[in-house]
């Protein structure tokens, strides 16, 4: 299991949701939805759970926008925050989720993101997944993130497999809930 805690805006569209249950499936992250919870309340959920990395699925018009990730073992200015957004977040541009129902059967323990170019680089960054070694992982227990080139996809085995996203980084405002 990752170190990361996915978690969605407050009333989620059944797409946002959706996006929400595949990061955590391929990631092996948990996946909740957020309900009335503040900020702050998934930060402790997140801690409860031995998370550190969180990522808030925002949506707008009912389509999935913005993936922002916060870090809740950093220190803040606000004392009584105990973390921090990272920069950039991650504008969702469109999403294409498989239009064939894919069994992938259980969630992956073992996932790496696999930059394209800079903005991958970035990607990369924000993710934190443990650098570790995959020569002894089969193929099929590694989901590669891809990232690069404006695009975010997953990747097993070579074979596309979940949504694939459009993205573009930015530099956001500091959010609060």
């Amino acid at each position: 299991m990752t170190n990361l805690y996915i978690t969605t805006s407050r009333k989620p569209s059944q797409s946002t949701r959706k996006l929400a249950r595949w990061f955590a499936l391929l990631t092996g992250a948990v996946s909740e939805n957020r309900g009335k919870s503040s900020v702050g309340e998934c930060v402790e959920r997140a801690r409860v759970l031995g998370m550190t990395r969180l990522l808030f699925v925002y949506e707008k018009q009912g389509n999935p926008v913005e993936l922002a990730f916060y870090d809740a073992s950093a220190q803040s200015e606000s004392e009584n925050e105990g973390g921090a957004w990272l920069e950039p977040s991650i504008a969702i541009l469109g999403v294409s989720f498989p239009e064939e129902k894919q069994k992938l059967g259980r969630a992956f323990k073992h996932v790496r993101v696999k930059p394209l170019d800079a903005e991958g680089e970035e990607v990369k960054k924000l993710f934190a997944f443990e650098q570790e070694e995959f020569e002894e992982v089969g193929a099929r227990e590694l989901v590669e993130i891809i990232a690069g080139g404006g695009r975010l996809s997953f990747k097993i085995a070579g074979k596309q497999v979940g949504p694939a996203l459009k993205i573009k980084l930015e530099t956001t405002a500091k959010k609060t809930g």
